[in-house]
């Protein structure tokens, strides 16, 4: 009897029913989850607020802007089943978030309090809205708002849409056009 990992078999079992190629699909707009963005990327090195959005979310999004035309940014809270998770666990320290504010040294209790999230949210989003970002389009929802890089007066043609998620657990808000 030989050993072996499952992996191991799976591999030779399943490999001559896959097929791989190197195309990766053309993709003209990404939608991300700036909420989850947030937990995703840590302080670290930035001191304040503004250090933040200039060193950590905006080059995030400048980075995956050299591979599509347009982000799409969903930024917001919803009453979600994570949202009352976060309220058993019981509330983060309360920080005003202001561009010059000092970032707390806890990163994820500052993230537990919905109205700490909520003005980290709608801060990175006005911050998004004021970048610039050459020849492609970046919008954000800031509540029920939609801010767009390059500026368009009339934004009513990328009104938030909901979709459900695959998991039913929260409503995802895609921007349509």
């Amino acid at each position: 009897m030989r050993l072996g990992t499952k992996s191991d078999l799976l591999s030779k079992c399943l490999e001559p029913l896959t097929t791989t190629t190197d195309d990766v699909p053309e993709v003209d707009v990404l939608v991300i989850d700036g909420a989850a963005i947030v937990n995703m990327l840590k302080p670290s090195t930035s001191r304040t607020f503004d250090d933040y959005a200039d060193l950590k979310f905006c080059p995030y999004i400048r980075k995956h802007l050299e591979t599509v035309a347009r982000v799409d940014a969903y930024i917001a809270i919803d009453n979600s089943l994570k949202a009352a998770t976060r309220s058993k666990r019981g509330k983060g320290i309360r920080r005003r978030v202001q561009g010059k504010n000092k970032i707390p040294q806890n990163w994820q209790s500052f993230l537990r309090d919905d109205d700490n999230k909520k003005e980290l949210l709608s801060f990175l989003s006005q911050q998004l809205g004021q970048q610039n970002f050459a020849e492609k389009v970046v919008v954000a929802t800031n509540a029920l708002d939609v801010l767009c890089y390059p500026p368009r007066d009339d934004v009513s043609s990328l009104a938030p849409v909901h979709m459900k998620r695959l998991t039913l657990e929260s409503w995802c808000m895609c921007l349509m056009q």
